[in-house]
């Protein structure tokens, strides 16, 4: 038996002070650290190896201060600092297990690898990250006949550092193609590696600042009508690594030939900061971010009983992910590191027909003379960053239908631009031998991570609402949404969401379509009821059946799309994020098939090679989603600060199986079948009882 230990310990402070009837100032402090020891340190029989405490905490403080100067112009003030750090470390020393299951010979006895795809991972890492971001806050709020104001600044001063020793006894990784089987402890068994990874470690000190000006006006034209008016700038630059780790690749550069004046080994096309022509930071910012607000509403009759509102605005993603630059500086010369994928030797001999075994050293890091192992990992941009950017619109009708019931109609859209994601620049040629040997810059470069900022996605929906507001004891509020969400790009910057590289004519085509939140259908109803009271004098039956309410909530969902891949890198690209294509078979599950056999896999099969496949991205919809939630509650009063209450609360009360999306890898076990129930709505019914005493 393992035991797996956390402690967590949290604090929190704050003071409130008024100095003045005009002046008011309030301080938050929060901290807390978290130890983790997961059981690892038992198996170990040298006590000092048996360490295994990582802590994760931050520090968060905030002060602010409101000052009303007159009547018509308050001033508010506001200053914060919130700072994470995560310290780990496995000690793997003693174990023994290297030897034990036959590690090659690159594995120190003393370290544990990172074996991945789905196997028990025994990784070897020890290291330090940090992050910060200080805020700045100064606005004036100032009212002035129709007009009421707001104008200021806000200012984000950020840091992103890492200092990470990770699996420097390697990384390996292993396929599901070479036995046929889903598996990957198949290919395990047999030694046959997907990929091979080594190196020294991550280190970044990655610094940013992110200013903002905003002015806003709330304009009352008329009595019927209000104006909402705004204009906001927000600056985007590049992170700034403090010690110059970054890297400008162009394919233009290397095939002139081009190479560093700084780094004699790297490979041509490869320059860094100081080389003519690389910009400071690896790419120039964005610095034209004017992002517009329009509202208004509208008292029709003004009568108070119809209304239409509408409002537009422009909203930008200032802020880039710390990810942006981790293969930068997880690669040479700042990390002495080799990564090949689909190295001709198997698991037990990864390094077969290289001569650079012993290179992984941290010597001669960041040095004029730094080695670069072939192929050289990169990290590079477009040249300029573009800012992401979100047009958010709505236009809505509302009107009392009848006292206490309001009815709603709205049309609500947005549409995503420039949306961060990162590409394969040098991916493989089709044809035979090891993945890396067919790379259009081979063999020279390998992995290259593009970062760029081309992915879109727009979404439309039709909006419904009624609501009784609470009058003789009941509410009720029900919405309907009917919506479409189509684009190439729903995540963050490493989503993977490229198929087809950037050479092969219309690749965009393979990754546009109806994305994985793409929920045709959405229907909720939630409501609060105080039952009436019996009509009797009894002092028992009116303790008994008086001051009851039952709630709940329902709701039903359409299936959310999902796409059929091929499991297999039949593309031959490397990317290895091949389509399925169609068979000509219908792929509605075969007659008296149970519920879990969602549709024929024969409808589908592994592209063919050299293609991509034939099966668009989100071509086909999951199963719906049915939930109801009810809840009895019954309060007995003993003073007029003094109840206790008893709950009833029932979920899922029909006991409804909502299912999760089918296995869609045409390569992978259980293909056409749903094996688990949806993430949010899969518990089973449940009924719980309580009370809860409020004094």
């Amino acid at each position: 038996m393992v035991s797996n230990k956390r402690d967590l310990n949290n604090h929190t402070a704050r003071v409130d002070h008024r100095f003045s009837e005009e002046n008011n100032f309030y301080g938050r402090f929060i901290f807390y650290r978290q130890f983790t020891d997961n059981g690892l340190r038992n198996l170990l029989p040298d006590p000092l190896a048996r360490q295994r405490l990582d802590p994760f905490g931050g520090r968060n403080i905030v002060l602010g201060d409101t000052h009303t100067i007159t009547p018509n112009l308050v001033h508010e003030f506001r200053i914060g600092l919130a700072r994470q750090f995560f310290t780990f470390q496995v000690a793997s020393a003693g174990l023994g297990i290297p030897q034990q299951i036959g590690l090659p010979p690159i594995v120190p006895p003393d370290q544990l690898p990172l074996i991945g795809n789905g196997l028990p991972a025994f990784p070897d890492a020890i290291g330090t990250r940090t992050s910060q971001v200080g805020q700045l806050f100064d606005s004036f709020s100032y009212l002035r006949g129709k007009h009421s104001m707001k104008f200021g600044t806000e200012m984000r001063l950020v840091q992103a550092n890492n200092l990470q020793k990770t699996a420097p006894s390697g990384n390996f990784q292993f396929p599901t193609t070479l036995t046929d089987n889903a598996a990957p402890i198949a290919d395990f068994l047999l030694g046959g590696l997907d990929s091979f990874d080594q190196g020294t470690g991550e280190y970044k000190n990655n610094r940013a600042t992110y200013p903002a000006l905003f002015v806003q006006d709330d304009f009352k034209v008329a009595q019927r009508l209000t104006l909402n008016l705004g204009l906001r700038y927000e600056p985007t630059p590049p992170w700034h690594e403090t010690r110059g780790r970054i890297e400008y690749f162009t394919i233009e550069n290397f095939r002139n030939g081009v190479r560093s004046s700084q780094f004699k080994n790297a490979p041509p096309g490869v320059l860094f900061r100081g080389d003519p022509g690389v910009p400071e930071d690896g790419a120039l910012g964005d610095y034209n971010n004017f992002g517009g607000r329009f509202g208004f509403a509208w008292d029709v009759f003004g009568d108070g009983k119809t209304s239409v509102r509408g409002g537009a605005g422009m909203f930008y993603d200032q802020h880039l992910l710390g990810e942006f630059n981790n293969g930068g500086v997880n690669a040479p010369p700042w990390s002495v590191r080799l990564s090949v994928t689909r190295p001709p030797g198997p698991f037990s001999n990864p390094y077969l027909g290289r001569n650079d075994f012993n290179l992984i050293t941290l010597a001669a890091i960041g040095s004029p003379d730094a080695p670069f192992p072939r192929p050289v990992l990169l990290t590079t941009y477009d040249g300029k960053h573009t800012t992401p950017l979100t047009h958010n619109w709505n236009l809505t009708l509302e009107r009392e239908i009848f006292p206490s019931w309001l009815a709603r109609a709205a049309y609500v859209g947005s549409a995503s631009n420039y949306g961060r994601v990162v590409k394969q620049l040098n991916p493989a040629r089709p044809g035979t031998g090891s993945t890396d040997s067919r790379r259009l810059f081979a063999p020279e470069l390998g992995n290259i991570d593009y970062f760029t900022e081309d992915r879109r996605s727009y979404y439309h929906s039709m909006q419904l609402t009624l609501n009784k507001r609470l009058s003789q004891g009941f509410t009720v509020l029900a919405n309907y949404t009917w919506s479409k969400a189509l684009g190439n790009y729903s995540g963050s910057a490493g989503e993977a969401n490229e198929v087809a590289p950037w050479n092969v004519p219309n690749a965009d085509s393979y990754v546009y379509g109806p994305l994985d939140f793409d929920y045709r259908h959405r229907f909720v109803v939630s409501w609060v009821w105080e039952l009436p009271k019996a009509p009797t004098d009894n002092a028992f039956l009116k303790g008994l059946l008086h001051g009851w309410q039952a709630n709940g909530i329902g709701q039903y969902q359409s299936g959310g799309a999902y796409t059929v891949t091929s499991g297999r890198d039949n593309s031959q690209t490397g990317i290895n994020r091949d389509r399925a294509k169609f068979t000509g078979v219908s792929p509605d599950p075969a007659s008296g098939s149970d519920k879990t056999v969602w549709f024929n896999p024969a409808a589908f099969a592994v592209n063919d090679v050299g293609t991509f496949g034939t099966v668009g991205r989100g071509a086909f919809h999951g199963p719906h989603l049915f939930s109801w939630d009810m809840g009895f509650f019954k309060t007995f009063r003993f003073t007029e600060q003094v109840n206790l209450q008893f709950r009833a609360e029932m979920f899922n009360i029909f006991n409804q199986v909502n299912f999760a999306n089918p296995n869609t890898n045409v390569s992978g076990g259980g293909f056409g079948r749903i094996t688990s129930t949806h993430p949010n709505a899969g518990d089973p019914r449940i009924i719980q009882f309580g009370l809860k005493l409020n004094f």
